[in-house]
């Protein structure tokens, strides 16, 4: 496993606006996987919880921090997993929409939650569910978006034009196998994917995430994110990952959120961010 991840490379810096990306490279495990767009999800009827129906051939891979969005009220993922083909499961999920509770059954894929949501869902806690709909409040009103009934979702569809730019300006982004974001030397995530073609259906909604953090702290010029550490901190710590259980961990003397998942006894993902308390 650990040959994986002492293939990783960093490469030059993409400045996008206000964030600065390097690109990640790394060995590929040259597995097809699918994504969650491709389920059928339907509401069970309680707000910590869905049904993620796999009706294709092949295994399909679902990451926390990713929206469904519709139903009775959007949700995102909690937990990281593997839904085998053709096969079904329940999905610990949490709300993003708190003022609705009303709709349909069937749910759509949404984006993928900005950084601050995505680490709360890594490092969990009781107060999970009541500190998220806190940031959700935050970030609506951060961004100056309007939603009746406090929508993260909302963020995206109100500024798609902004949140746009960053996609268009990003497709080299590709041809990698992740990324590490910093706001100038302040690190706000990393994202690595070990199966390219998994990467390459994912990581335009991943990166509208950061998009929204970005026009944060564009819109309000404050820092969201603390220095903490370099790029090749950041990749020292994800080469000595077997070393960490995932959730919250310390690196450095600072604590921070890390996930990662395996497919068939082979690394899959990982995720690495700043801790925020929820």
């Amino acid at each position: 496993m650990q040959d994986f991840f002492s293939t990783i490379e960093i490469n030059d810096a993409l400045f996008l606006r206000n964030l600065k990306i390097f690109p990640l490279k790394a060995k590929d495990i040259g597995i097809e996987l699918s994504t969650i767009d491709k389920a059928r999800i339907t509401e069970q009827g309680r707000v910590d919880s869905i049904i993620l129906e796999n009706p294709l051939n092949n295994d399909m891979f679902y990451f926390s921090g990713q929206e469904v969005i519709g139903a009775y009220q959007d949700r995102v993922i909690a937990e990281s997993n593997i839904l085998r083909a053709h096969s079904f499961e329940n999905v610990n999920v949490v709300c993003v929409e708190e003022k609705r509770w009303e709709g349909g059954s069937e749910f759509k894929t949404g984006e993928v939650a900005h950084p601050i949501i995505r680490s709360m869902l890594i490092s969990g806690g009781k107060n999970l569910q009541k500190a998220v709909w806190n940031e959700v409040r935050r970030k609506l009103t951060s961004l100056r978006v309007s939603s009746k009934t406090l929508s993260l979702n909302q963020s995206f569809m109100d500024l798609r034009d902004d949140v746009n730019i960053f996609v268009e300006h990003a497709e080299e982004l590709k041809r990698y196998n992740g990324m590490a974001v910093f706001f100038e030397d302040r690190f706000v995530g990393a994202d690595l994917f070990f199966s390219r073609s998994l990467w390459g259906k994912v990581y335009k909604k991943i990166l509208k995430g950061y998009a929204l953090d970005a026009l944060e702290e564009m819109f309000t010029k404050s820092a969201l994110y603390e220095r903490s550490l370099s790029v090749n901190e950041v990749i020292a710590f994800l080469k000595g990952f077997e070393r960490i259980k995932k959730g919250t961990v310390i690196y450095k003397d600072k604590r921070f959120a890390f996930d990662y998942n395996n497919y068939n006894k082979v690394p899959l993902n990982a995720s690495f961010f700043p801790y925020m308390n929820a």
